[in-house]
């Protein structure tokens, strides 16, 4: 399978976007809380039907569209449309046309190969259909009865059809050989135009008859003259283009950075085609502008996706399809982007407008034709999880015009059978009409066509407050702390889940006793989750602290919670371990270190010095207020030393000694 056919496989399956959208969940800490959505950013995130999200991020209505699904194919890949309105959708993947006007669509004919690449419209509404893989082309009338018209000898694909009036013939850009052919009504063949690129992927012509190609590989364009002479236009740093429209203030492209693609397979077999689709990874899809100036511009960039397809609009402006999410877009008069479509089906694969009937659109992963219709224009916003408990509040829009909002809620987060119906639409601000549950959406509708405008919308609520919880409270060594000092540093864990600001009171009492007394006072607001505890006036022994945590800062009286948590019993011991019987005796360093209330946790021993290491006592724990040591310092050389020794214990208290030792030369 050639590259640019995966190239195509992948417009089946790719993402889309226009910018990196979210939606604002606004947070007053002292009370109610809103949902805001009032820009482009916030719009995006949810769906939009019949609307136009404008370059301001404003909706305005739009056009709306009929999903019209061909339920025997799976992809709908090309699209064509007559001077009666007519439209003809190309599928696969086995290769069968169908049509539609009033009703639904109906099979219309087939090719020979497993997918229509191609249509075109040519004189007296006849339709061409390219066939894939075979570079054949086939020719219907409007009963659709088929002949075969040409096969091209030196083409295996067939990418564009476009037919010339000027030159009486059908043009058709091919691979992969890179070749232009034009077809006559006769069905001869003429090669017009051969590059250096494997596939010419796209088609255009200009008002003054010149046609436009596109290529895969380098991104070359072409302008190709009446007298068949080639003219580079671009050389383009993305590595295929897509789609080609000429307009009144420039040509604008469609062009594409794509991955590599999977490793190449022979189309033998339906399955295999479908395999391949399957397997298309997105690219990257950019719109450009060439002006009659030579003036060439960026227009429009996407990261998360690559654009399809591009067609006029009746305001002659481009359109752009792009595959992932089932949007359209456009560049107003302003040059601004914007969106005017979001399908139900997230794979657009074609696009093709007629001054008579509209727009029309085709799409894979479950082939359909969306065709313009009549109806409400709405705008539903993603679900939010408001919480447990929420207590809904107000609705809020500025606009213009007639715009009407409805609401929905449910326990789970995918709206289903469980969610209430959208509640009766209010027009002016008033409450949400939903019962309170966890999850929630709003939907705004323009009810009739005319003017108006839709800026922003806002959705009061009040969460259930919920309570701070304090965990692990401890007393933390301070290796800074100067020696004697009678502070100790208190910390606790805490777990926020409104994430109001809170308040800490702390106490503690005795162990053993039930009273308890005041660490922090009353007039003071303690924000943090550590305190300077001064413990200079109170005995030795073993205490509880309780930390409570309050979240009155946030909230009125009638909701503030507050949550007291105890800790294990803490040691408060003022008095330092002694070290006794120091002395050294055959390279030995040897003692007892003795605690009047707590036990001993360290012994410890430098040199010179240097840095202090850990010993063991002689028992090999250390483990009790009394514990006595011999350390054997074996590799010192011959000569004295001044050795200091380290006992700390349990509650952080350190002494100090030190002692020469002299080892014999």
């Amino acid at each position: 399978m050639s590259y640019p056919l995966r190239r195509h496989a992948r417009l089946i399956l790719l993402a889309l976007g226009l910018w990196a959208w979210f939606i604002t969940q606004r947070v007053e800490a002292d009370g109610p809380r809103e949902i805001l959505i009032g820009d482009a950013s916030a719009f995006q995130q949810g769906t939009l039907e019949g609307v136009i999200l404008t370059s301001r991020g404003e909706l305005i209505p739009g056009e709306r569209f009929e999903r019209l699904a061909i339920d025997e194919e799976s992809l709908a890949f090309s699209v064509a449309v007559d001077s009666r309105g007519r439209v003809y959708a190309g599928t696969g993947p086995r290769g069968t046309i169908y049509s539609a006007e009033d009703g639904a669509p109906t099979r219309f004919g087939e090719v020979d190969g497993m997918l229509v690449s191609a249509l075109a419209i040519g004189p007296k509404d006849v339709l061409y259909a390219a066939a894939l893989p075979g570079a054949k082309i086939y020719r219907f009338d409007r009963r659709g009865k088929r002949e075969l018209l040409a096969k091209l000898e030196d083409a295996e694909h067939i990418w564009a059809l476009v037919y010339d009036e000027r030159r009486k013939a059908l043009i058709a850009a091919t691979g992969p050989n890179g070749k232009l052919f034009s077809i006559d009504t006769r069905g001869n063949v003429r090669e017009i135009f051969a590059s250096d690129s494997s596939h010419l992927l796209s088609l255009a012509l200009e008002p003054e008859g010149s046609l436009l190609v596109g290529t895969d590989g380098e991104a070359l364009l072409y302008r190709i003259h009446s007298d068949d002479r080639a003219e580079l236009l671009l050389d383009l740093n993305e590595n295929e283009i897509r789609g080609i429209l000429p307009l009144k203030d420039g040509i604008y492209l469609v062009a594409n950075e794509m991955p590599a693609p999977p490793p190449a397979a022979k189309l033998e077999a339906q399955d295999q085609l479908m395999n391949q689709l399957d397997r298309a990874k997105h690219g990257k899809g950019r719109l450009y502008r060439l002006d009659a100036s030579g003036r060439f511009e960026r227009l429009l960039a996407r990261l998360d996706g690559h654009f399809t397809a591009i067609a006029e609009s009746s305001a002659a402006r481009p359109l752009i399809t792009q595959a992932g999410k089932g949007r359209i877009f456009t560049i107003d008069e302003e040059d601004q982007p914007a969106i005017v479509g979001d399908l139900e089906d997230e794979q657009l694969l074609g696009i093709v407008t007629s001054r008579k009937s509209g727009v029309f659109i085709v799409s894979g992963n479950g082939a359909a034709i969306h065709r313009p219709e009549n109806g409400s224009r709405s705008f539903t916003s993603r679900v939010y999880d408001m919480g447990f408990g929420t207590q809904l509040g107000r609705i809020a829009a500025r606009g213009e015009g007639l715009i009407e909002f409805s609401t929905r809620t449910g326990p789970r987060k995918t709206p289903d059978d469980s969610w209430t119906d959208w509640s009766t639409p209010i027009r002016t601000p008033g409450p949400v009409r939903s019962p309170s549950n966890r999850f929630f959406q709003i939907r705004a509708t323009f009810p009739e066509p005319g003017h108006a405008i839709l800026r922003a919308l806002r959705i009061s609520y009040l969460s259930a407050n919920q309570p701070a919880r304090v965990t692990n409270i401890r007393i933390e060594t301070d290796e800074k702390a100067e020696a004697g000092s009678t502070l100790r540093q208190l910390a606790w864990d805490v777990e926020n889940p409104d994430g109001d600001d809170l308040r800490y009171r702390l106490f503690f009492r005795a162990e053993g006793q039930s009273l308890e007394r005041p660490i922090t006072r009353e007039d003071t607001i303690h924000r943090t989750n550590r305190y300077a505890w001064d413990i200079a006036g109170i005995p030795d022994g073993y205490y509880r602290v309780i930390v409570e945590a309050s979240d009155e800062l946030a909230n009125s009286p009638d909701r503030t919670l507050k949550r007291r948590t105890e800790s294990a019993p803490l040691l408060v011991d003022h008095h330092a371990p002694e070290i006794v019987e120091l002395r050294t005796e055959g390279g030995k360093v040897i003692g007892k270190a003795i605690d009047s209330f707590s036990d001993l946790s360290k012994i410890e021993l430098a040199i010179d010095g240097q840095p202090y290491r850990l010993y063991d006592p002689l028992d090999g724990i250390i483990d009790s207020p009394e514990e006595e040591f011999a350390i054997e310092l074996k590799d010192l050389q011959g000569g004295t030393y001044l050795i200091s020794v380290r006992v700390t214990d349990a509650a952080g208290n350190s002494a100090v000694r030190e002692i020469e030792m002299t080892i014999p030369r």
